[in-house]
């Protein structure tokens, strides 16, 4: 068996025994079996693709040196090099999403999402940040616990918020955020929000953010999505008293202007609002739902009717002159179906350990994960006693500890030695939790290890994504020994190249004599002068680059190998007679050849260059597939080949 990786990335060999009997074997090369489903496949996908249908013979003849090229390149161990692997990788995970997501779980986590955006939630909370270090972390946690015990012995919400609340927006306002629906603060949030009763305390909680305690709000029914235009002028409280006075005189002055025509609101905001993003579109913000917008703006927005203005409006940003176009209800859910999943898969999105959760608790089932607890119980104690440093790592990657079992899926063993690359930086991370912590890695280590044993089934329960993934990785095996053995070889061997060349010099005759040289235009005389002087100077091989850096735009050279007909220049140059009119080049009206020589045929292989690779491409190709016929052993299964159709 070959690398371990292609167990998942590519021909599936473990596991083929159990679709064996009703996948004959047509064909075996170098000891590799090609099922009758895989030659089928292969041989219909050639056939569609003719435009007549090549017999099945001849096609067998040309399956027979694919697949020994193939067991070549394996042979050259192509398929354990970390670029062929990072492909195959990245193809299986492309080719294999369909497969490895509960749709209908989806679906319903979605629906459940529209659901909740029928409703508007009151946000009250307190916030403590999260930091980069792990001792800040630890404090902060501690002290929202501490604010929650206050809290649970009747302590005020809005004092408590005011004085220790981080969330600059909702502080002074006693910790509220307005009102809220589904879809637009974290999962995470979202789902403590909608769950705690209007007037009730949560549990202290974790984010991504922070440590968060949410205060129960009232609900009311989905306000709508409104779509408005604003003009802001800037404004906040550390500007001196004069400038806060004219920022408040000049929007009521813009405001008395737009009340009066709203008609004028585009223009006078693309003159006077200073958001530059929506004064280029003339105020225009994109629409939004409560909770999108501060609370001052969205409350005065929603309190206006269709198509009215508002007065001016302060909020922590300045002054805002608000015009209301419409207000929209919610769309259906079919229209809002591939947003809402779109949201809900997305790693920054909490949906998306559900979903991970769902799958393998499915998975689990399926391959039967079995914890070791023995092994788990060790674990637990030494980071409880000592949490997770460099000496867990040094302890455990003694080779008695790390060979422990964590767990078992079917038949495979994951050792502790898996376990701690998942765990590698744990020991610097800011979580001040270890015990949770190692929770994570083992969720995570039995996510990634439940997830490839999914990767390799399905190569064994789905033909046509087995066929895909093989036919991928044959492809690229053949297309890398290709080049190694025929492309690259034949452009790169070039005492090869030379003695092909001499060997079939009547395979590469001319009809028509070529001039050969280099061709030079230059800007005036005075350069074509100096050039002249400088050409017999210079060795063969640089010329061309040492004329282009030394003389710049003055000068274009070129090498050519042309007949009559080929090129204006060179004909008036070398064939025509002396009284012709010379062809016109404005920007280099002065030319010559260089050195040029009339060849009647080919002197050396650089003047057929292009013929003699492509010839010696097919001479390479012929000897590599005639040493392959020899090298590898092929059967074919003549009896179940005749019955494909």
């Amino acid at each position: 068996m070959r690398s371990k990786l292609l167990i998942g990335a590519g021909v599936v060999l473990t596991g083929l025994a159990v679709y064996a009997a009703k996948d004959p074997v047509v064909m075996t090369v170098n000891g590799v079996d090609v099922p009758r489903s895989e030659f089928e496949y292969l041989y219909h996908k050639n056939s569609q693709q003719q435009i007549e249908a090549q017999p099945l013979d001849e096609y067998v003849e040309m399956f027979k040196i694919y697949k020994l090229k193939v067991a070549d390149a394996l042979a050259a161990g192509i398929d354990t090099t970390a670029k062929f692997k990072r492909e195959m990788i990245q193809y299986r995970n492309e080719l294999a999403a369909p497969y490895m997501t509960d749709t209908a779980y989806v679906d319903k986590l979605a629906r459940d999402m529209y659901d909740h955006m029928n409703t508007e939630v009151e946000a009250r909370h307190i916030m403590l940040r999260k930091s980069s270090r792990r001792e800040a972390n630890a404090a902060a946690k501690a002290r929202i616990d501490s604010i929650h015990a206050v809290l649970m012995n009747g302590g005020s919400f809005s004092e408590l918020a005011a004085q220790f609340s981080q969330d600059g927006m909702s502080k002074d306002n006693g910790g509220n955020m307005g009102y809220m629906i589904a879809g637009v603060l974290p999962y995470s949030f979202e789902k403590v929000m909608f769950e705690t009763p209007e007037g009730e305390i949560s549990p202290a909680f974790e984010t991504n953010v922070g440590y968060h305690i949410i205060q129960g709000g009232k609900r009311r029914p989905f306000s709508g999505r409104l779509s408005a235009s604003h003009i802001l002028i800037m404004c906040n409280a550390r500007m001196p008293q004069e400038m806060q006075d004219a920022a408040k005189a000049k929007a009521d002055s813009l405001a008395a202007v737009v009340k009066a025509d709203p008609s004028r609101f585009a223009d006078v905001a693309r003159q006077y609002s200073d958001d530059k993003g929506s004064a280029a579109q003339g105020g225009q913000l994109p629409p939004f739902t409560v909770g999108q917008m501060i609370p001052a703006f969205s409350d005065a927005a929603y309190a206006l009717r269709d198509g009215e203005v508002s007065d001016p409006v302060k909020s922590d940003f300045g002054w805002h002159i608000i015009y209301r176009h419409e207000n929209k209800g919610l769309e259906p859910y079919e229209a809002m179906r591939s947003q809402l999943i779109s949201r809900i898969t997305s790693p920054q999105d909490g949906h998306r350990d559900m979903i991970v959760d769902h799958q393998n608790t499915v998975w689990g089932k399926k391959f039967k994960l079995k914890m070791n607890k023995a092994a788990v119980d060790e674990l637990t104690a030494y980071v409880r006693e000592n949490g997770i440093t460099e000496e867990f790592f040094k302890t455990y990657e003694a080779p008695e500890k790390a060979a422990m079992t964590v767990m078992t899926i079917g038949k495979r063993k994951c050792d502790v030695a898996g376990l701690l690359k998942v765990m590698r930086g744990y020991d610097k991370a800011p979580e001040p939790d270890q015990m949770k912590l190692l929770n994570q890695a083992l969720t995570n280590y039995t996510n990634r290890e439940l997830r490839q044993a999914e990767y390799d089934a399905l190569a064994v329960e789905h033909t046509d994504y087995r066929n895909l993934l093989n036919e991928y990785r044959d492809g690229s095996l053949l297309y890398e020994i290709s080049l190694q053995n025929v492309w690259d070889k034949a452009s790169q061997d070039t005492e090869g190249l030379k003695a092909y060349f001499e060997a079939h010099r009547d395979d590469f005759k001319w009809t028509e004599p070529r001039v050969k040289g280099l061709l030079v235009k230059t800007t005036n005389d005075s350069i074509s002068k100096l050039v002249h002087e400088r050409l017999p100077q210079l060795g063969n091989d640089s010329v061309i680059s040492t004329i282009r850096k030394e003389f710049g735009k003055d000068v274009q050279i070129d090498r050519v190998l042309v007949k009559k007909g080929d090129n204006k220049l060179v004909d008036y140059l070398v064939f025509s007679p002396a009284d012709s009119e010379p062809p016109l080049s404005a920007n280099y009206p002065i030319y010559f050849i260089y050195n040029p020589v009339i060849l009647e045929q080919p002197q050396e292989v650089d003047d057929v260059r292009g013929l003699v690779t492509g010839a010696y491409q097919d001479q390479l190709e012929h000897d590599w597939v005639e040493q392959l016929k020899s090298k590898y052993p092929v059967t074919v299964n003549e009896k179940e080949l005749k019955k494909i159709k």
